[in-house]
C-alpha cells in the first residue's frame, strides 16, 4: 500500500435556536458574489458559540449563516473520521448552549447551497512540492499532474456509482445535489473547478479534492470509500475521462449523473 494523506473540510449552518430562522444580515451578502454577515440581534449568541468551539476555527461560507471547519491532513482514515464526529457533537452543543442551532443537513435552507463534507486526498506520489519520481529517479516536474494523480481519479470515477449510497445516503441527502449550488450533479473531474465531483484544486501541495458527500454522510465510510477507489485507480492505472473546464451542470456536458 502506498502512502497517503486525507483532510477534510464540513460545512453547517446556524440558524435561530428553533431551527427556523436564518441568523444573517441578507443586506450584508449576495449568494454567490458576497458572503454575509451575522445579524446584530444575533451577534452575542454567535460570539458565544465560538467560544464554546475551543481549538476549533470556522470560517464564513457561501449560504446566509453557513460556516466551514477544515480538518488537518493525517494518514488515518479513522483519526480523520472521529475528528469530525467530534466536531460535529462539539458544534450542536455549543450551538445550543448559546441559543443557536448547528444543523449539519444536507439541503436545511432552501435556495442556497447545502453542507458539504469534502473530502482532500493526497499522495507524495502526486508530486506534491514540483518534482516527481521516475522510475526512482526525482527529476524537475514536466507536466500538470502526473500519471498517480490522474489514475487515482480514474478511479474515484470509477467507483462514484457504486459509492453513491454512502456519499448521498438519504433522500433528503439528495436535495443537496441541484445545479449551479456549489454541489457536484454529474460523475466528472476538473482542475480546480468547483461544479465537478472531483476537483483539482491550484493549491500546493497538490491533492485531489472529492465534493460528492454532504455533511449528513457517515464520515467512515465515506473517506473509506474514497481511500480504496483512489487506490484501485493507482493499482489498475485507470485512466479518467476527460476534464471539464466550464460549468459541468450545463446541458452541454454530457455525463452520468450523480
Amino acid at each position: 500500500m502506498f502512502e497517503f494523506t486525507v483532510g477534510a473540510e464540513i460545512e453547517f449552518y446556524l440558524l435561530s435556536d428553533d431551527g427556523d430562522g436564518l441568523i444573517a444580515d441578507m443586506n450584508s451578502g449576495s449568494f454567490p458574489k458576497k458572503k454575509y454577515s451575522i445579524a446584530t440581534n444575533y451577534t452575542k449568541k454567535f460570539e458565544q458559540f465560538v467560544s464554546l468551539l475551543g481549538d476549533y476555527k470556522i470560517e464564513p461560507e457561501s449560504g446566509p449563516g453557513q460556516f466551514e471547519a477544515q480538518f488537518q491532513p493525517t494518514n488515518s482514515i479513522t483519526e480523520l473520521a472521529n475528528w469530525i464526529n467530534a466536531f460535529k457533537k462539539i458544534a450542536i452543543s455549543a450551538a445550543s448552549k448559546a441559543g443557536l442551532k448547528a444543523s449539519f443537513a444536507a439541503k436545511p435552507v432552501q435556495g442556497f447551497p447545502g453542507n458539504s463534507m469534502h473530502i482532500n486526498f493526497s499522495s507524495p506520489l502526486f508530486d506534491p512540492w514540483g518534482m516527481e519520481a521516475n522510475g526512482g529517479v526525482v527529476t524537475i516536474k514536466r507536466s500538470e499532474d502526473n500519471n498517480y494523480v490522474l489514475w487515482a481519479i480514474g478511479g474515484m470515477l470509477e467507483k462514484m456509482a457504486e459509492n453513491i449510497h454512502i456519499f448521498v445516503p438519504t433522500e433528503e441527502s439528495r436535495k443537496r445535489i441541484e445545479p449551479w449550488f456549489n454541489a457536484p450533479t454529474k460523475i466528472c473531474w476538473g482542475r480546480n473547478n468547483r461544479s465537478t465531483a472531483i476537483r483539482i484544486p491550484d493549491s500546493k501541495p497538490k491533492r485531489i479534492e472529492h465534493r460528492v458527500s454532504g455533511a449528513d454522510a457517515e464520515p467512515l465510510k465515506v473517506i473509506s470509500a474514497i481511500v480504496d477507489a483512489a487506490s484501485y485507480g493507482i493499482v489498475n492505472q485507470t485512466p479518467p475521462d476527460e476534464e471539464i473546464f466550464g460549468n459541468a451542470w450545463e446541458d452541454k456536458y454530457q455525463r452520468p449523473s450523480i
